[in-house]
């Protein structure tokens, strides 16, 4: 794990991480890092759905974060929140991936 982030706190959003349907198996298949990363787009994806009650719309998307990280951007995590769907290992660039899975 991250070795400037407190072990309680990694803990503590383990578990939300396990809580969160949109993200499948992926909290026991990538790395720490990329899951805070894939976290803070799911909260701009959560604030845009119209169930919201403080709807935050999204910007345009640009493919910027994309692009830099190999991993789904806050409009994609939107569109599988909208559909009931969640994130798959195909969708995080081979980089984040764990060697061996929790």
């Amino acid at each position: 794990m991250s070795s400037n982030v407190p072990s309680h706190i990694e803990s503590d959003q383990a578990a939300d991480w396990q809580a969160s349907a949109w993200l499948g198996d992926l909290p026991r298949q990538i790395t720490f890092k990329a899951l805070e990363l894939i976290g803070q787009q799911g909260l701009y994806a959560r604030a845009a759905l119209p169930s919201n009650s403080d709807l935050r719309p999204l910007r345009p998307c640009r493919n910027t974060f994309t692009q830099k990280y190999g991993l789904p951007c806050s409009h994609y995590i939107f569109r599988l929140m909208e559909q009931d769907e969640c994130l798959s290992m195909s969708d995080v660039y081979p980089r984040w991936w764990l060697v061996k899975p929790l």
